[in-house]
């Protein structure tokens, strides 16, 4: 429990100086995304972003990001300040390289040390994709897991990434993570 306790307060302090965060609640129930819906068991805080955050008790210890609609060309991520940064997508990029790509744009804030584990084909809703997990540590040191799901459909890249503490969080709402991936639909 200290642990946690000097995490979060470490979160806290890593803010930059002067910086708001602006949350809203997100509901359980069903959500237009555009392209397509999705359905969540669970009430989520929201921060809008690049990619959309959403977490239940903070950052640094579950999220889920979501990436809706990042078009060929365009950076994946974007920084506080509205800066755009890491690489630009390509819709032509095997899942491999999206894999690679998005984990080097979370190493710039959210993950060090991340590995890949498993990258296999599997569904977006009504879309092929793929599926893929990943062992990591956030900034502070904690060891984490994550998996995603992700699909470039009409050359735009749709993801959504769940990532834990591996001691307790990763497990405890994984079940709300697949709920939602399996409620895509259009």
């Amino acid at each position: 429990m200290r642990r946690v306790a000097a995490l979060l307060g470490g979160v806290l302090l890593a803010a930059p100086a002067g910086c708001t965060y602006s949350y809203r609640t997100i509901e359980p129930g069903t959500h237009d995304l555009g392209r397509y819906a999705i359905t969540t068991p669970v009430a989520w805080s929201e921060w809008l972003a690049r990619p959309t955050v959403w977490t239940v008790h903070g950052e640094g210890l579950e999220y889920v990001l979501h990436l809706n609609g990042v078009a060929d060309g365009q950076k994946m991520f974007m920084e506080l300040g509205r800066r755009e940064t890491g690489h630009r997508f390509l819709a032509s990029w095997r899942a491999s390289e999206v894999v690679d790509a998005f984990l080097a744009g979370m190493s710039r804030r959210r993950m060090n040390a991340g590995r890949v584990v498993k990258l296999a084909p599997a569904s977006f809703g009504p879309w092929q994709g793929f599926g893929f997990e990943v062992e990591f540590e956030s900034p502070m040191g904690m060891p984490m897991r994550g998996t995603g799901r992700a699909a470039i459909i009409d050359d735009e890249l749709h993801l959504f990434f769940y990532a834990g503490a591996r001691e307790h969080y990763y497990e405890k709402h994984l079940p709300a993570f697949e709920a939602i991936l399996a409620s895509i639909a259009t």
